[in-house]
């Protein structure tokens, strides 16, 4: 378990701020679970849900003026949410670390072109790092197909940001993640 202001504390309730505290190790692969000294346990499991992934209401990040981001990951695919200005961001907070591999968003035809790019951002570390970059908002009224991390993650802390603004390429309807 890591460590947190000198107690140990279970890895699965860390909030995104312990994270920042938090000494996590590094994804293991391919090792046999009789050969684990207890720190790797964290990552067999919680997988993140697009139920968990709901479960708390998308709040505008730390810079920007990101546009009804509590509209992002509601389960209503009617309700926009939208960048505003290059920079924008909205997070999402996770109850639980959870390991993410994929992502999915529903668009909207009122984005015309392709000139918005978007970022998917994982809090790992104390740090915000890219998991997912070059991501343009759908040109279409649904969803699009499930699409791997560039960086699959282990995190309880999700953003997306505005990395190159367009009117007429900044709408999200919907956003789901997974393991």
């Amino acid at each position: 378990m890591p460590e947190i202001g000198g107690a140990l504390k279970d890895a699965s309730k860390l909030t995104v701020g312990e994270l920042a505290l938090a000494r996590i190790p590094t994804p293991l692969t391919g090792k046999d679970a009789d050969t684990l000294d207890g720190h790797e346990a964290i990552y067999f499991k919680p997988q993140l849900t697009e139920a968990l992934f709901r479960a708390n209401t998308a709040v505008r990040g730390d810079v920007g003026s990101w546009q009804h981001p509590e509209t992002l990951n509601d389960n209503d695919t009617g309700s926009m949410s939208y960048a505003a200005a290059v920079n924008d961001e909205v997070d999402v907070v996770i109850d639980r670390l959870s390991y993410v591999t994929q992502y999915r968003h529903y668009g909207h035809t009122s984005n015309t072109n392709l000139n918005g790019r978007f970022s998917l951002q994982a809090f790992m570390g104390g740090h915000w790092l890219d998991i997912k970059t070059g991501i343009i908002p759908r040109q279409t009224g649904n969803w699009g197909s499930w699409t791997a991390l560039t960086i699959p993650a282990y995190t309880a802390g999700i953003r997306l940001k505005c990395t190159t603004y367009d009117g007429g390429s900044r709408i999200f309807m919907e956003l789901e993640m997974k393991a």
